[in-house]
């Protein structure tokens, strides 16, 4: 129903915005047209002037009519989206308060494996988003992290309580192939970034299944020494995704962990007082998570 009385607010809106337009439209060009007007009764009454002298100020006059058009229009769209904007934030407000409910009180969306709350949730991560310009800043932030200017990334949430309306959101999270990332929505930097958590389940043969999952490269490339210098240079290059930081004021603490299979990762931290930095990457040199974590 929310839906359906947007679409029908914008299109009325829309309709108003064409008339209003029109109507100017129409007075720009007859004053034009008078203006042309005025021009042949002075030609007919006077003899030639010089384009410095007749012409110009006619032209300087035609601009001037020009600029009040672009600023009439300018204005009457800015007056005609002010109602648009604040409708809008109407509308939102009460289907994020409608989503909220569903969510919290409803017994038809109390299973989270059912299709039904995963489309509610799904809605209500829309309505909750931030603005186009801010979440463009953090899917920039991602690219640059990843070094794909072109990289597909997606908007998946606003990580807050669906049930506290009041409460301030500070992160969203996006995906891009296997990986998540966590975005700090005051400086649309990451904050966070490690790998998607799939699925599995069992078969009705028995057999064991999973979602796919990132491809993790164990070949032994680096040092525990080198891949510090590898962290090092990362943190350098990407201050616009990841924030400026200055290592020599951090504590460097490096560990190199294998698991049964022999797959070597390196763990690359820096930390100082309220701030843990931390860097995980395979012998390859492939980074497989990276978080900037603010302790209390």
């Amino acid at each position: 129903k929310l839906r359906a009385v947007i679409k029908d607010h914008f299109n009325q809106q829309a309709k108003k915005d064409i008339r209003h337009i029109s109507a100017v439209e129409k007075q720009i060009l007859a004053r034009i047209q008078r203006e042309k007007e005025l021009e042949e009764e002075l030609e007919d009454f006077k003899p030639t002037r010089s384009f410095w002298s007749f012409q110009f100020p006619l032209a300087f006059a035609t601009v001037v009519v020009i600029v009040l058009f672009v600023s009439v229009l300018g204005s009457s769209t800015a007056f005609a989206k002010s109602p648009i904007i604040e409708a809008l934030v109407n509308l939102r407000n009460a289907l994020q308060e409608e989503l909220t409910q569903l969510l919290s009180s409803n017994p038809d969306y109390r299973d989270k494996g059912s299709q039904r709350y995963k489309q509610a949730q799904n809605e209500w991560c829309l309505v909750s988003a931030c603005s186009p310009e801010e979440q463009e800043m953090a899917i920039s932030a991602i690219r640059d992290f990843v070094g794909k200017p072109g990289a597909e990334v997606e908007y998946e949430c606003v990580n807050r309580n669906p049930n506290n309306a009041d409460e301030e959101v500070k992160t969203e999270t996006y995906t891009l192939d296997f990986d998540y990332f966590v975005i700090d929505v005051k400086t649309n930097q990451i904050i966070k970034m490690e790998p998607l958590q799939g699925t599995w389940g069992e078969s009705d043969d028995g057999s064991m299944w999973h979602s796919p999952k990132k491809n993790l490269d164990y070949t032994y490339r680096y040092s525990l020494k080198e891949t510090e210098e590898i962290a090092r240079k990362f943190l350098t290059d990407h201050e616009n995704s990841v924030g400026k930081f200055d290592l020599t004021q951090f504590e460097l603490n490096s560990v190199s962990k294998s698991n049964e299979a022999g797959n070597t990762t390196y763990s690359i931290t820096w930390s100082k007082e309220d701030t843990h930095i931390s860097i995980v990457y395979t012998q390859a040199g492939q980074m497989i998570s990276f978080s900037n974590e603010k302790l209390q």
